[in-house]
């Protein structure tokens, strides 16, 4: 297939994620009053997400540098999600030290775009430390399903939400640390590339939006 061809796949591929973060949002928003703290913060999240997202995809198929959004994100993924998992893994004596964390995390991807890559600059830097503590904080989440106890157990259903959050980090922690190689592929290979990355994202979306749904069904049962 051509060159024209596999980016006509990546574009599809674009607008069926994007549509999937929208449904996420939708069920976010509707559902949002009935959510426990920590879905609430991950609804916000899946929202600003779609927003992101909606707005990134416009100004690339318009020709405008959207890179100075991805530095923007970072921050507003890094908060919230930090945020969520802080509520599910740690005791409230524990969440200070977290919350001192956040605090530090913000200060570098600050520093990361104003000093180091700057605004106009795709920020690797950055978005791999996200990635990187969202898959440590993921990890930690199901090791304490692993470990069950009352608080594992209360918190059991969010495990397919999380799981969608892994997949969708771990593919981009996998494409980050090996951009500098992979921008030496030949253009078709980069593009079968971001099409199977594309393919995973997808997925990861879909687990989300069924996680979504079936705790948006569990919910109309006990009205």
């Amino acid at each position: 297939m051509d060159h024209q061809g596999l980016l006509h796949i990546l574009s599809v591929f674009a607008f069926v994620i994007l549509f999937l973060s929208g449904i996420i949002a939708g069920i976010s928003l509707t559902k949002y009053k009935g959510f426990d703290y920590s879905l609430k913060v991950l609804s916000i999240y899946f929202v600003l997400a779609f927003i992101f997202e909606a707005v990134s995809l416009y100004l690339a198929r318009n020709g405008i540098n959207n890179l100075f959004l991805f530095h923007i994100y970072a921050i507003i993924e890094f908060s919230l999600l930090v945020a969520f998992f802080s509520n599910l893994i740690y005791s409230q004596k524990a969440r200070k030290y977290i919350y001192l964390f956040m605090i530090l995390g913000i200060l570098f991807l600050i520093a990361d775009s104003v000093f180091i890559q700057g605004i106009s600059v795709f920020n690797s830097y950055g978005l791999f430390f996200v990635s990187a503590t969202v898959l440590t904080m993921s990890i930690l989440f199901f090791k304490m399903l692993l470990d069950k106890g009352a608080l594992g157990l209360s918190y059991e259903r969010h495990k397919w939400l999380i799981f969608g959050i892994f997949i969708t980090h771990a593919v981009s922690i996998i494409v980050l640390f090996f951009s500098n190689a992979i921008s030496g592929f030949e253009k078709s290979n980069q593009y079968i590339l971001w099409i199977l990355r594309s393919m995973l994202i997808v997925v990861a979306k879909l687990i989300i939006g069924l996680a979504f749904l079936k705790n948006y069904a569990a919910d109309r049962k006990l009205i």
